[in-house]
């Protein structure tokens, strides 16, 4: 009888959808087309997927990860009678440094699973940058961090910005410019425009309850993002609404976004504020909605028509002594200089007669 084989379990290949043999702009182009499909709107979001495509891109676009991800895989695959999905699932924990087994999420559940600090990270931190001022003096100062909230686009507080700095964003080992895209003073949020920056993170519609666990991304010296533990203390009530008071054992620098256990945005840290001393303040991610809908909403409008001058009141005929004296003002230098030509004529005249006469 032939031998029962264990079910294939999924590798990091089959995550992205693409076969052993795919190039590099084959896996990239597999990874932008999920993440494009989990942000459509008739598509709810799942976390757990995503941060596994995160972790398939990193390893397979990655040549030294791949060729050991590969290795791992064919020394399972030599194995005899070793169950293949159990081999796979180690292999891609090892190959993604962080124990993901890439089993889909069961069906039936009420609730999301909540992500480990490992998930969130590798989801959410490369699209977290900090952003720079460089002033004429040719002194450059940190302004804060910031996270893609739409394709191109990146948000933070409005709080360190200086007027006439040359903005630069660092998100990873890449760097670029920036431009200020709309800046709501009211909202306390400023929108830039950060080219090749891809799509965004998912933003919470509503903010976390009070106690709740969030995570904080905050970038080492290196520009690497690194995850820390903090929670929802509490809320603050603002004319433009509600805004996070967060508990956090360390610092948050300004704009530092903060994530829901499904990395989700749940908000940005805004840095030095009037709330309060000693305090780390969010702005919750409902006014990066409305402060990014209304930067879309500005590119996108045609520009204004110029308005038609006011018609004004038809001018009265003129009547005929009016037309004569017209007529006769038009005349007048034909005339004047009709009488010049004659008198110069004549008086060329007596002259010759009177040379003529000596």
């Amino acid at each position: 009888m032939p031998e029962d084989k264990a079910p294939r379990q999924r590798t990091l290949y089959d995550v992205l959808g693409v076969p052993r043999t795919a190039k590099n702009t084959d896996i990239a182009r597999a990874f932008n087309r999920l993440k494009a499909d989990q942000q459509r709107e008739d598509v709810s979001p799942d976390p757990r997927l995503m941060a596994q495509a995160q972790v398939a891109f990193d390893t397979l676009s990655d040549p030294d990860k791949r060729d050991a991800y590969d290795l791992s895989l064919a020394r399972v695959a030599s194995k005899s009678r070793v169950p293949m999905w159990s081999a796979i699932g180690v292999a891609i924990a090892v190959a993604c440094g962080g124990g993901y087994f890439l089993a889909g999420r069961g069906k039936g559940m009420d609730a999301p699973k909540p992500l480990t600090r490992e998930e969130v990270l590798q989801s959410v931190g490369p699209y977290v940058g900090e952003l720079k001022g460089a002033l004429m003096s040719g002194e450059v100062k940190v302004i804060g961090e910031a996270v893609v909230v739409a394709e191109d686009q990146m948000a933070t507080s409005c709080k360190n910005f200086m007027p006439g700095a040359q903005l630069t964003m660092k998100v990873g080992d890449f760097s670029t410019t920036a431009s200020l895209t709309r800046a709501d003073e009211a909202l306390d949020v400023c929108v830039l425009s950060v080219s090749s920056m891809g799509t965004a993170v998912p933003l919470r519609p509503n903010a976390p309850p009070p106690r709740a666990a969030v995570h904080a991304i905050v970038l080492d010296a290196a520009g690497k993002p690194q995850l820390r533990q903090a929670s929802i203390s509490g809320f603050i009530d603002d004319p433009k609404g509600p805004v996070m008071q967060i508990q956090s054992a360390v610092p948050l620098p300004n704009g530092t976004p903060v994530f829901d256990d499904q990395a989700k945005l749940a908000g940005i840290v805004t840095s030095p504020h009037a709330y309060g001393e000693n305090m780390i303040v969010a702005l919750p991610a409902s006014r990066i909605v409305l402060a990014k809908n209304a930067a879309a909403a500005a590119t996108s409008a045609p520009p204004e028509r110029a308005r038609p001058a006011e018609a004004s009141a038809p001018a009265e005929k003129p009547s005929q002594d009016a037309k004569e004296a017209a007529a006769a003002e038009l005349a007048r230098p034909q005339a004047n200089a009709r009488k010049k030509a004659e008198e110069a004529h004549a008086k060329m005249i007596d002259e010759v007669e009177a040379r003529d006469g000596k």
